[in-house]
């Protein structure tokens, strides 16, 4: 346990670079009526480079409001302390603030919600669906162990770290278990309840793709007579899952990603299954139809269908347009479709052609905006310079000094170097700028031959990553250094946003190459840390 001097303002929240535990402010990250939670880093210079704060390994600060109740914070620290198995985020340290209040410093968890990663309707596999709720029931277990049942328990709760790895987290709702009696059956049943309807919540997403030899894990939750013993529920449960089906890792990419060169578009998160889009039509919703009811009218007759659900497969349609609209030219791939799925197809077109030939015209003017003022110019010759910044001087005499003056075009937002305002450029909502400075930086690290620099520009397990990696992996085993290209002079544009992912047109030019210059598409997204590149199309 540490005690931090000068923190945080006494107001009850941190201020950016204040200094808590030992590390230093990055951003808040979320707020309950207990607590302030921020994203930190170990305490350092605040101007160090950007490549190099982006190596330190981040902690959640979690700061708690003076009014918080003792109490409540030696649970926290005590389910931390006493279980094993990594079911709840990792204690690090813990400190007393210069005010009074306690400040625990936790492993952070960068993975997303598991209500974000299922409430775009996107279908679950059984393996990850085990995934999910093995470890959760273990946790919960082991929580009762302790005398405590979880009443916050909520697909909200669960947070994946950067492993995929399901962890149970709002544990400020953890309640005690009363003395035995009434209290505690009622506090025990409304638990088993709370579990019963996570658990449901969970496997209704699933979308099963073969006959299991077991029967669905769902039917038998919904067919167990009430007063179960909690205890026994979890055990059981717990069982039924690894009886149904293996566990497999969670996709975690969110649609509508576009699936890399050579990966099966099935597994990327957010794309239909292959054996759903082969499976015949689901049959059509009439009045008052319920879907989950007609779910487990087939659970319960022991029948599963290879054809998945009709709000399924208009979900991965939806999906589907989704992800071939945000491909470059050239880049779609071939999808074979079922005669169901394109008549489908053809009447949403049918009802949408308008929308969709005023998209495409915008879209078609964009790309020749951008070859005509971007990349014809710069096939000549011109260039955003070297990552330094410093150009290089011309002979008097040549033909850059005789050629006539180019129109004035947009430069680099902010000098290389000044970490302050790309720091600024990045984590602010406008794409197009963060895009121009994750280029530069992103050349820069492929110049130094550096893989930890580009946490600081590529996203987490993303193909730009994976790409850039081993074209400096081949750099270090003596292969010609990949191209270190930036954004060129002409301004990149908007092709597409939506949310937290953005494609935006540019020019990339590589200063080694005298100017060689080629239009491109950037696949970007912005997560906690900023914006951070996930794909660069090339054309």
């Amino acid at each position: 346990m540490s005690t931090a001097g000068n923190p945080a303002s006494t107001s009850g929240s941190a201020e950016l670079g204040a200094i808590v535990g030992g590390y230093r402010v990055v951003r808040r990250l979320g707020a309950s009526e207990r607590a302030d939670v921020y994203l930190g880093v170990l305490t350092g210079s605040f101007e160090d480079d950007a490549a190099e704060v982006s190596t330190r390994t981040p902690v959640a600060l979690k700061i708690y409001h003076l009014k918080t109740a003792g109490a409540v914070i030696e649970r926290e620290i005590r389910v931390m302390t006493e279980t094993t198995g990594a079911r709840f985020a990792k204690l690090i340290d813990f400190a007393t603030l210069s005010d009074g209040r306690v400040c625990i410093v936790q492993e952070h968890l960068a993975g997303g919600r598991l209500s974000r990663l299922i409430g775009d309707g996107r279908s679950l596999t059984p393996g990850e669906t085990v995934t999910i709720l093995a470890p959760i029931l273990a946790a919960l277990a082991q929580l009762l162990a302790l005398g405590y049942v979880h009443e916050g328990l909520g697909q909200s709760s669960v947070i994946f770290d950067r492993s995929g790895r399901p962890v149970l987290t709002a544990l400020g709702r953890l309640r005690e278990l009363p003395p035995a009696g009434s209290e505690r059956s009622n506090v025990v049943e409304e638990a088993a309840r709370r579990v019963t309807a996570f658990a449901l919540g969970v496997l209704d997403r699933v979308e099963p793709s073969w006959d299991a030899a077991v029967p669905d894990p769902a039917a038998w939750l919904e067919s167990i007579p009430p007063g179960m013993a909690l205890r026994s529920l979890l055990d059981e449960l717990e069982r039924r899952l690894f009886a149904w089906a293996p566990a497999s890792a969670v996709v975690m990419s969110v649609a509508p990603w576009v699936p890399s060169a050579g990966r099966r578009p099935e597994r990327e998160g957010g794309w239909a299954q292959t054996e759903a889009l082969r499976g015949g039509r689901a049959a059509a919703p009439g009045p008052g139809f319920s879907l989950l009811r007609a779910k487990r009218q087939r659970r319960s007759s022991g029948r599963v269908r290879k054809s998945g659900r009709s709000w399924t497969l208009l979900s991965e349609l939806r999906t589907l347009l989704h992800g071939l609209t945000s491909r470059p030219a050239g880049a779609l791939l071939t999808v074979q479709l079922p005669e169901q799925l394109r008549d489908r197809m053809a009447r949403w077109l049918r009802v949408h052609r308008g929308p969709l030939l005023a998209s495409s015209l915008v879209s078609t003017a964009v790309c020749v905006l951008l070859l005509t003022f971007g990349y014809q110019p710069e096939a000549r010759g011109g260039n955003a310079g070297p990552a330094s910044g410093v150009v290089p001087p011309v002979a008097p005499g040549t033909a850059s000094s005789s050629a006539a003056p180019r129109p004035a075009s947009p430069g680099p937002i902010t000098n290389p170097g000044n970490a302050a305002a790309d720091r600024a450029a990045v984590e602010a909502d406008e794409p197009v700028l963060a895009v121009r400075v994750l280029l530069r930086l992103r050349a820069g690290c492929l110049t130094a031959v550096s893989v930890a620099c580009l946490d600081g520009t590529d996203q987490p397990g993303s193909a730009a990553l994976a790409s850039d990696g081993q074209a400096i992996k081949e750099t270090h085993q003596g292969a010609q250094a990949a191209p270190a290209r930036e954004a060129a002079r002409s301004a990149p544009s908007l092709v597409e946003r939506r949310g937290d992912v953005a494609l935006v047109a540019v020019v990339l030019t590589d200063a080694s190459t005298n100017g060689d210059s080629k239009p491109a598409s950037i696949l970007v997204v912005k997560g906690e840390a900023g914006w951070r590149i996930r794909q660069i199309f090339e054309y």
